[in-house]
């Protein structure tokens, strides 16, 4: 899933967004916390296959997918009871002027 991650570093971003003719480029990194009703709620992203990771989770087999769901839930969830919660989530923002 490494690919899922190829634009994780602020040089790499910056490097493509300087390659593509733009000029004074900047790169910010924000964490933004993303708020679902309970975990059902954030994993049917992942079951439809929305995103990089939905699509990559859909290609495995029903065993794997039910390991992968298995372990994300322990992890996000903890000792907390399904009921609402938040994810945080990292971003690069690239820009520049051409």
């Amino acid at each position: 899933m490494s690919w899922n991650f190829a634009l994780s570093e602020p040089r790499a971003l910056e490097t493509l967004i300087s390659g593509a003719d733009f000029r004074e480029v900047s790169v910010t990194r924000e964490i933004r916390a993303i708020k679902f009703e309970s975990w059902e709620d954030y994993w049917a992203t992942m079951e439809a296959g929305c995103g990089l990771s939905g699509a990559t989770y859909v290609a495995l087999s029903p065993e794997d997918r039910r390991v992968v769901r298995d372990e994300v839930e322990r992890a996000l969830l903890a000792s907390r009871s399904d009921g609402p919660f938040a994810v945080e989530s990292e971003v690069l923002i690239g820009c520049g002027r051409r």
